[in-house]
């Protein structure tokens, strides 16, 4: 028993001798304090001023940039891509393997259009005279920012971004996609 003592208590102080000690050399720390650094940028700002700031300012609602259309054109845009992972179900089994190309369009009906404009006047009459938006169209922004053509247009409007650009074969503005059967007809339109 006294065997069992013993050990168990030699076993404790070896465990605990680490914690209690450093081994070998030792250096103080030399980075700045990370909270210091915090408080110290906080207070360097005139959070008053930031605050003051108006849509126009926040880069965050900025949209992507495109081109004007010079001319009007319509061209066919394949949507089919590549899968660059396996898609798998809650089980675990592949549902989509890696490298299948994938089109959306061969199962799914878009009720409405896509139209792209540029944040501008000429745009933005076009829009209405011309295009007359219905409830199933989505209408997206390029060139400016989505907040203030919200207030300009006083319709629920999307910024538009690169994963679109790439994903609906946009070229330039004022574009209007729709589905073609499996395919996306995009309209390209002159405005100037």
């Amino acid at each position: 028993m006294r065997w069992i003592l013993l050990i168990l208590s030699a076993c404790g102080a070896a465990y605990a001798a680490p914690m209690a000690s450093s081994l070998g050399q030792t250096f103080p720390i030399a980075e700045p304090d990370t909270l210091k650094e915090i408080r110290a940028a906080a207070q360097s700002r005139d959070w008053k001023a930031w605050m003051r700031r108006t849509p126009r300012e926040y880069g965050a609602f900025d949209s992507a940039r495109l081109p004007v259309a010079k001319k009007d054109g319509v061209r066919m845009f394949d949507p089919t891509y590549t899968v660059p992972a396996d898609i798998r179900n809650e089980k675990g089994e592949v549902l989509i393997a890696r490298g299948t190309p994938v089109n959306v369009y061969e199962r799914i009906k878009v009720p409405g259009r896509y139209v792209v404009i540029a944040a501008t006047a000429a745009h933005y009459r076009w829009l209405e005279e011309v295009v007359r938006p219905t409830d199933r169209d989505k209408v997206l922004v390029a060139n400016g920012n989505v907040l203030e053509a919200r207030q300009r247009t006083n319709r629920t409007v999307y910024q538009l971004d690169a994963r679109f650009i790439e994903r609906f074969g946009v070229r330039a503005v004022p574009s209007v996609i729709e589905q073609a059967g499996t395919m996306l007809k995009v309209t390209e339109y002159g405005v100037q």
